[in-house]
C-alpha cells in the first residue's frame, strides 16, 4: 500500500468514527440544547447595536441641559446627542433589512429575523421616548 492510499484509508476511518460519535452525541442532547443561545443567534454586531442603544437611552440628558465643551462632561452633553439619531436610524435600517431577508426564509431563520425586528423596534421606541424631551426643548429654543 503506497503512502497516498494509507492517507486516504486513514482519513476514511477517522471520518466514519467521527460521524458515529457525532450521531451518538446528538441523540443524547435535548432539543433545546441544539439551538444556539440568544447571544450566538443574534451575532456580535447586533449585540453591539443593542448595547449602544441601551447606553444612549440611559445617558439621555434632561431637557434644557447646557452643552459642555471641555473635559469628559462633553460626552453626555455633546457626543451622545450627536450619536442618538445615528443609532436610531441604524436600528430602523436593521429592522428593514431583517424584514427583507426574512421574506425568503422559513422556520428557525424566520424566527431569528423576527426576533431582530422586535428588538430593534423596541429599542428605537425606547430611544424616541427617552430623548423626546431633550430634542423637543432644542426645537423650542
Amino acid at each position: 500500500m503506497n503512502i497516498k492510499a494509507k492517507r486516504t484509508h486513514r482519513r476514511k476511518r477517522t471520518t466514519k468514527a467521527a460521524g458515529r460519535a457525532r450521531t451518538a452525541r446528538d441523540t443524547s442532547l435535548p432539543a433545546s440544547a441544539k439551538r444556539p443561545n440568544l447571544v450566538v443567534q443574534l451575532g456580535w454586531m447586533r449585540w453591539s447595536l443593542i448595547v449602544l442603544a441601551l447606553i444612549i437611552m440611559v445617558a439621555a440628558p434632561k431637557a434644557g441641559t447646557i452643552p459642555v465643551y471641555v473635559t469628559w462632561r462633553m460626552v453626555p452633553t455633546l457626543i451622545i446627542p450627536v450619536l442618538t439619531p445615528l443609532i436610531f436610524t441604524l436600528l430602523l435600517m436593521d429592522s428593514l433589512m431583517s424584514r427583507i431577508w426574512m421574506t425568503d426564509k422559513s422556520g428557525e431563520a424566520r424566527r431569528h429575523y423576527r426576533l431582530a425586528i422586535v428588538l430593534n423596534l423596541a429599542l428605537a421606541a425606547g430611544i424616541a421616548i427617552a430623548w423626546y424631551p431633550y430634542f423637543n426643548a432644542l426645537g423650542n429654543q
